[in-house]
C-alpha cells in the first residue's frame, strides 16, 4: 500500500481496510478474520525514488484476528510514513 499522503491499498487479497494512525503507523482489516493470532508477517518498506530506506514492523500488542496494526521506520529509527509498503500475511498452518 502507499503510505503517504493519502494511504491507499494497492493491491489485496483479504484485506477489507487500511487505516493511516499517525505518522508511520498503520492499521490492515482482514475480510475473513484469521483463526487466531498465530499467523505470521512478512513485511517491507521503501520510499519510492531514493530506495530502501525504512524498516517496517508489526506491534504485536495490536495483533489481533481481525487486524494487524504495522508502523514504519527511517534509518534512525523514528516513525515515519514510507511511500511504498508491502506485507504478506500467512495464517497459521500448524
Amino acid at each position: 500500500f502507499n503510505g503517504e499522503g493519502t494511504v491507499a491499498i494497492r493491491d489485496n487479497l483479504n484485506v477489507s481496510s487500511l487505516t493511516d494512525d499517525g505518522p508511520g503507523r498503520y492499521t490492515i482489516g482482514f475480510t475473513s478474520a484469521m483463526a487466531d493470532t498465530n499467523y505470521i508477517t512478512v513485511t517491507g518498506g521503501s520510499d519510492e525514488g531514493s530506495g530502501p530506506t525504512s524498516y517496517v514492523q508489526h506491534d504485536q500488542d495490536t495483533k489481533t484476528a481481525s487486524a494487524v496494526q504495522f508502523r514504519s521506520l527511517d534509518r534512525n529509527g523514528n516513525t515515519a510514513d514510507t511511500s511504498k509498503f508491502e506485507t504478506a500475511i500467512f495464517g497459521d498452518l500448524a
